[in-house]
């Protein structure tokens, strides 16, 4: 643990010279200040645009200085489902903010090596990627339009418990010679070699390069490297020194506010608080206000203030993970309200929630609930919890191209024996003749049916139960 805590530190000279552009640029700037805030650091998930939300506060990034894989890059480069650190100022009253600095850099670079349907999952260099219905997917629909030796790029959450990295977004990208990129943890070091195990533990790989690295990097260093397509064989990674640097961090300010959102890993007990880290950034949290459950693989969002490079948490919370989906033809929608109706079912939206337009050749950039129109056809996915207020709350929402079939998919409350119905979501699901309920047990079994929805009822076409 002691090792990842020291890895969070590091960075790229490129990260100093744009931070000392942006603060200077701030500095100049008329606006100098920009909304109303306290410095703040965050890590997260982008969920929407327009510029950026990530954590739930909207930062501006017009004047801000943004990297992308090591490169300079722009707003447009971020996109919905990348996990980034972002260095600014926030105030959490009005959920605005102004970015100085966001740090984008994907997990996995490189060709798909097996698919399994079954489990949602693919591997990339022997490391397993695990797909759910909050993924965001581009330049394919989604993991049944893989195929073995597509080019992929993967940011998402490393989960030690499974020894997987949970995919935020998949990004199937055109065959190109540009280099693969991984990362991981140096053990083993030579002149010539060392072991890379990726963060979440999976499988390592070893790697000979030629060249000096540089001194900073040691066994313990979290690196990343890239290396040219014909740089692999099996499980070796052939490239040079200067293709190997200590993974790159914004360094946040002292004392300022910090939430970072994502999964526990390195957690330690002790007799008066715990420490853990969430994406790579140190936390510290009291026994009095951690929840029941953290451990190592929970989703969890913490807020606190840093202490150099830790953060102090103030509150944890744990998130679960999603059971539910819809697709269909909005009803109705209110943008003060925050809910949309989408095949009988009233879904709640909310600072979290992953927006994208993937309607038609120009598809809304700054996309979210006040984009959304009667008969738009969206497909939604979060969690259902019928004994919550609100009892659906959206993880992921995206605008589609009309389609004339519907989807419900979630937990079944509960079962009418005759003539046969299943209440999924609230809503009575009429199953196909000859559909046996036998292996349904209301409140535990989730199942998936695809039909049409017309005056409060579902017919379904099709039922498949989740196992």
């Amino acid at each position: 643990m002691n090792g990842l805590w020291k890895r969070i530190t590091s960075s790229w000279k490129l990260l100093a010279v744009i931070a000392a552009i942006a603060f200077a640029a701030a500095a100049c700037s008329p606006n100098a200040g920009g909304s109303a805030g306290v410095p703040t650091f965050g890590k997260g998930v982008i969920t929407a645009k327009g510029s950026v939300f990530v954590n739930g506060i909207e930062y501006d990034t017009s004047s801000t200085a943004i990297t992308i894989n090591g490169g300079v890059g722009s707003d447009a480069d971020l996109k919905v489902g990348m996990v980034v650190e972002v260095k600014g100022s926030a105030d959490a009253a009005t959920g605005k903010g102004t970015a100085l600095q966001v740090l984008y850099s994907a997990d996995l670079d490189g060709p798909v090596g097996t698919i399994d349907l079954a489990k949602t999952s693919f591997t990339v260099f022997n490391r397993t990627v695990v797909t759910d219905a909050s993924t965001i997917w581009e330049g394919v629909t989604g993991i049944a339009g893989l195929v073995v030796g597509d080019r992929v790029e993967v940011s998402g959450s490393v989960d030690t418990s499974t020894k997987t990295l949970k995919a935020d977004r998949v990004h199937k990208k055109a065959a190109s010679a540009e280099d693969y990129e991984v990362k991981g943890i140096v053990s083993a070091l030579s002149a010539s070699s060392f072991t890379l195990t990726p963060p979440d533990g999976a499988s390592p790989l070893t790697v000979n390069f030629t060249g000096t690295l540089a001194a900073s990097i040691v066994n313990g260093s979290s690196v990343e490297l890239r290396f040219a397509s014909t740089g692999i064989s099996g499980s070796v990674i052939t490239t040079s020194a200067d293709k190997i640097k200590a993974e790159s961090h914004l360094s946040a300010d002292d004392k300022s506010n910090g939430e970072v959102s994502g999964r526990v890993s390195d957690f330690a007990a002790g007799s008066t608080d715990a420490t853990f880290t969430v994406e790579g950034v140190a936390v510290s949290a009291s026994n009095s206000i951690l929840p029941a459950g953290v451990a190592n693989g929970v989703k969890v969002e913490v807020k606190g203030s840093m202490s150099g490079a830790v953060l102090v948490a103030s509150s944890v919370k744990t998130e679960k993970e999603s059971n539910a989906e819809l697709q269909g033809n909005v009803s109705s929608v209110s943008a003060a309200v925050g809910t949309i109706v989408v095949n009988g079912v009233t879904v709640t939206v909310d600072a979290t929630t992953r927006f994208r337009d993937e309607n038609g050749a120009a598809p809304v950039a700054h996309f979210g609930i006040a984009s959304i129109a009667v008969g738009d056809y969206l497909e939604v996915s979060g969690l259902y919890d019928a004994a919550s207020a609100p009892s659906f709350v959206a993880a992921k929402v995206e605008r589609k191209a009309p389609e004339s079939t519907a989807l419900v998919k979630g937990p079944v409350s509960a079962i009418v024996a005759s003539p046969l119905s299943l209440t999924v979501l609230g809503v009575s699901v009429i199953p196909p003749a000859g559909f046996a309920s036998a292996g349904i047990t209301p409140g535990t079994t989730i199942v998936e049916a695809k039909g049409s929805f017309a005056a409060g009822t579902f017919t379904a076409s099709a039922v498949f139960i989740d196992n």
